[in-house]
């Protein structure tokens, strides 16, 4: 596969010029693979950057995009969305006291018996039972779980669904916590054939909304999973980056053991491996 280099994103964005290891779709030829280096690098790009085509800053009667304008989705970078907020903080204690419940004796009675264990999400997600990885490159007292989220909303999705099941994968980092394992929380916005000259190339943007060291932090994380964030911030990322951009956007694309934010049955399907996989672990 191709990897494509954007010189003048180098300053708020690794470019990444190998495939990820956990990418194994066969379909695109080409992957423009964009890290972002902070909320802060992002929301400057957003603010610097010289875009002429504009559709993703229009100005809207309805919420088509987490929020109406422009301007009000630079103040979710900059302050989180104050009704998300508020939303996810509520339901992620009631999902926490659920999962407390439904897997008291996991989370009370799980003992290691390896040091520096790493789960991989993904082996998880495939049903393959060897789950536990040693890690590389960490401090192998403590152990360490990766979980990657796809934030990549159609126009349909509502809101309240996707705080409702942002609220199940918090709690679960919660639940992790209080067992002494470490989190990060990596979210992925990915769109196919957004290129109307490279009709098979991707572009996977990543951003890190919680890191192992950090607490959980409810404006950044609203920054991430509002819908403005693909819908307002990575539209207008695709319009300065795609070398013809034509009609709609290109297809939302997903890939096995990046979980759907938006789909709860994933997130249910999610939970019931992973503390399986403790059980028997």
């Amino acid at each position: 596969m191709e990897m494509i280099d954007k010189p003048e994103l180098h300053e708020d964005f690794k470019v990444l010029m190998k495939k990820p290891e956990w990418f194994k779709d066969k379909k695109p030829k080409q992957m423009l693979y964009l890290r972002s280096r902070s909320l802060d690098s992002w929301g400057n790009y957003m603010l610097t950057n010289k875009n002429t085509k504009k559709s993703s800053m229009r100005n809207d009667y309805e919420k088509w995009s987490g929020c109406t304008t422009w301007k009000e989705y630079l103040e979710i970078l900059e302050n989180g969305d104050e009704d998300i907020v508020k939303k996810v903080k509520v339901a992620t204690q009631k999902a926490t006291k659920k999962l407390e419940k439904e897997h008291e004796k996991i989370i009370v009675g799980y003992k290691f018996d390896v040091t520096g264990e790493q789960f991989d999400i993904g082996l998880v997600l495939s049903g393959v039972p060897e789950v536990w990885l040693e890690p590389e490159e960490i401090d192998k007292e403590i152990p360490k779980v990766t979980i990657r989220l796809n934030l990549t909303y159609s126009a349909t999705t509502e809101t309240d669904s996707v705080v409702e099941n942002a609220s199940k994968i918090l709690a679960i980092t919660k639940v992790l916590d209080e067992m002494g394992i470490l989190v990060r929380l990596e979210g992925y916005n990915m769109a196919y054939n957004y290129d109307a000259i490279h009709r098979r190339r991707v572009i996977i943007i990543e951003n890190t909304i919680k890191n192992f060291d950090e607490p959980l932090n409810f404006a950044k994380i609203s920054a991430f999973i509002s819908p403005a964030q693909f819908r307002r911030g990575c539209f207008y990322l695709l319009e300065t980056c795609a070398e013809k951009l034509e009609g709609g956007y290109g297809k939302a694309f997903e890939h096995k053991g990046i979980l759907n934010i938006s789909n709860e049955l994933e997130i249910k399907d999610f939970e019931k491996s992973l503390f399986k996989g403790f059980e028997n672990g």
